[in-house]
């Protein structure tokens, strides 16, 4: 069986990615951050603790890859995340690309301090945390991409969000993972569809929505 460092460095090769050193340096950093606040923070399911680095932070980098093939990921361009938690897909994106201006959004004030001690810790200067509810309050900036993992049905957010997109930006919502492909979601001014992502070193796939901000 492979350590979690060897699952994490096959996975990267796997998605054919060819991070810097210090990248991946600091998602081996992250990922002991991750389970060292754990306990007090509640970021993951304790059963996925073991799973963590296919889990969560190859499944993040399985959109990151994916992105980066769409020419989504360029430098200069932003990035929101919503609902980043222990900092799935956002954070680990930012690690990724570290010329894509990040900001991680989350309601809860204490996911949000262990996302700030995350960043401090992990030298990144291409992050902003913050503490935000969109459901009561809009965002005031605008990005080119949008994501969020494991929140409310893309369907619901695409509403409070488009107004935060640039024209021909994109929402990419990772819904679930399962074996069927589920129906693209019907939204006004955007157009949707969806796609089925391989995470490796994990028998699932994950089922992402991804939504263009028509002008």
């Amino acid at each position: 069986m492979l350590q979690p460092a060897e699952v994490l460095r096959v996975g990267i090769a796997k998605l054919g990615l060819h991070p810097a050193a210090e990248a991946i340096e600091r998602l081996e950093t992250f990922a002991a951050l991750v389970r060292s606040a754990n306990r007090a923070f509640n970021l993951v399911s304790r059963q996925d603790i073991p799973r963590l680095e296919a889990r969560h932070i190859l499944d993040s980098l399985t959109l990151g890859a994916w992105l980066l093939g769409q020419n989504r990921l360029g430098p200069g361009s932003t990035l929101l995340d919503v609902g980043s938690g222990g900092g799935f897909p956002g954070l680990v994106i930012a690690i990724l690309c570290p010329g894509v201006a990040t900001q991680l959004l989350d309601r809860s004030a204490r996911k949000v301090r262990h996302l700030s001690r995350c960043v401090q810790s992990l030298g990144l200067a291409n992050v902003e945390t913050k503490c935000h509810d969109v459901e009561r309050e809009a965002v005031s900036d605008r990005f080119d991409l949008i994501t969020s993992r494991a929140v409310a049905p893309a369907q619901a957010m695409w509403p409070r969000l488009r107004g935060n997109l640039q024209p021909n930006g994109w929402f990419v919502h990772m819904s679930f993972t399962a074996g069927e492909t589920a129906q693209p979601p019907e939204v006004p001014g955007g157009k949707s569809r969806m796609e089925v992502l391989q995470i490796p070193e994990l028998d699932a796939r994950h089922i992402v929505a991804v939504i263009e901000n028509s002008p």
